[in-house]
């Protein structure tokens, strides 16, 4: 009985642990502000299939094409604040490594704006490339 009541908590402990690991992956993900790595193309496209705003958080849902699901992702920002209420930023998402593979994944990855390096004191919009409707950012 005293096992298997260790292989129970063992097993709570590590589902526990691998939960809260990809919790930690998925938060790590890059946001850069550089309007002349906006501007390139990027020769892939990025499916947003959902997209939300939590606690100044971009929560996205995205498919992808490779040989596999291992991607870092970026959201990159242009520089350029347009004069709109509230004002607006343009963002894509960017992944690496690419490779050519016809295989279709999907993905959870959040995105960690809190802190983004534009001077902006006021609630702003983003439109995400991939996705209809403008994102509002409350602070």
């Amino acid at each position: 009985m005293n096992h298997l009541l260790i292989l129970i908590s063992c097993g709570i402990f590590l589902f526990s642990c691998q939960e809260n690991q990809d919790i930690n992956q998925i938060q790590s993900e890059n946001v850069i502000v550089n309007t002349q790595f906006f501007d390139e193309d990027f020769p892939v496209i990025v499916f947003v299939a959902e997209a939300e705003i939590i606690d100044q958080r971009l929560h996205l849902n995205v498919g992808f094409s490779g040989c596999d699901d291992d991607k870092d992702f970026t959201l990159v920002f242009s520089e350029r604040v347009f004069d709109s209420q509230p004002p607006t930023l343009k963002a894509k998402i960017t992944y690496s490594p690419i490779s050519a593979c016809a295989a279709f994944f999907t993905k959870e990855v959040i995105f960690d704006i809190r802190d983004l390096n534009i001077s902006l004191s006021e609630n702003y919009q983003i439109i995400l490339r991939g996705w209809d409707e403008p994102l509002l950012v409350q602070r």
